[in-house]
């Protein structure tokens, strides 16, 4: 199987897994599902400052741009509310726009694979030519485009037989420990089940003792997902650390104390104590610092947590709904 036809699996994995998601937990193996069709344009480049940048188009109309590189990823979205084509056209406000036109040079069938009945799609590489700008905020990354390398992948309506489990999502190590803190602001008369409009999340996993290598055992994630109007964006940090910048002692069971002191971009500490009623504080200076933004603080009583282990999970709720992150 040549690269683009491992690539169209990989899609159909995805749709699978996503398809998944959905799907009763108890849901035998052999199941059908079916999607498409569908199509993806799509191009890399080089930003300034080291970044890289994606940027996409879906037939479900949505725009993305992806901003990657020193360890952290922030995501643009916005629906365009356009039928896609060989035109790409897209208006990020401040941040920029785009208006590029595709032209194919080469075209070729990509297999379906064995698992699926339906047509072939089709891989066509070529460039994107026309004018686009993006600069994000403070300017930590910024492309320009005229022409640029370019490729759309399209596929049509596939029925797919999943025959097997699908991988665990994660990392490939055994988690041992977790502990994460969210905080959240949510629209005013929001229902119980409702999205919030802004979420901050700190999430810190600690693998098994046989991880290798071992400056690596402990992985520390941040996450903010705002909704900026009509743009969302979801920014991204994750480093790795010894396991000694997480301090979790009476494993396998819930410990009454953590300590914690991530490397940059974090910094500070924080603690989380916990009586046997379940009843905890996560407090200290922890922050964390995204591409572009000011730091922001990690902990106070606005924050929900969770510890876990083998042995189960302890959860606070948050004790009050804050302004914002």
């Amino acid at each position: 199987m040549n690269a683009r036809a491992r690539r169209t699996a990989l899609l159909i994995l995805a749709a699978l897994a996503a398809t998944a998601l959905i799907v009763p937990a108890g849901a035998a193996a052999g199941e059908e599902f079916s999607f498409g069709p569908g199509a993806v344009t799509f191009a890399r480049l080089h930003a300034t400052h080291g970044y890289r940048v994606n940027f996409s188009e879906t037939e479900g109309g949505y725009f993305f741009v992806r901003v990657k590189g020193h360890g952290s990823t922030t995501d643009f979205a916005t629906k365009t509310g356009r039928t896609p084509g060989d035109h790409l056209v897209a208006d990020f406000g401040s941040r920029g726009t785009f208006d590029l036109r595709f032209v194919a040079v080469e075209s070729e069938p990509v297999p379906k694979g064995s698992e699926c009945t339906g047509a072939d799609g089709r891989f066509e590489s070529g460039y994107l030519v026309g004018r686009a700008h993006f600069r994000t905020e403070r300017g930590f990354a910024e492309v320009r485009v005229h022409r640029v390398p370019a490729a759309r992948e399209s596929w049509a309506h596939l029925t797919c037989e999943f025959t097997g489990e699908l991988p665990e999502p994660g990392h490939p190590k055994q988690k041992r420990t977790i502990v994460e803190a969210a905080a959240g602001t949510y629209p005013k008369n929001a229902g119980l089940f409702a999205s919030p409009e802004r979420l901050l999340l700190f999430r810190a996993t600690r693998f098994f003792r046989h991880a290798k290598p071992a400056a690596r055992r402990v992985d520390y994630l941040a996450e903010l997902r705002e909704n900026a109007g009509r743009v969302i964006v979801r920014r991204k940090v994750l480093v790795a650390a010894p396991e000694r910048s997480l301090i979790f002692p009476g494993l396998p069971h819930l410990p009454e104390e953590i300590a914690t002191t991530p490397p940059a971009p974090f910094a500070g500490s924080a603690e989380l104590l916990r009586t046997p009623e379940s009843t905890f504080t996560w407090t200290g200076d922890l922050a964390v610092t995204f591409p572009g933004l000011d730091p922001l603080r990690l902990t106070g009583p606005r924050f929900g947590a969770k510890i876990c282990t083998q042995k189960g999970c302890a959860v606070r709720v948050a004790e009050a709904a804050a302004p914002g992150p």
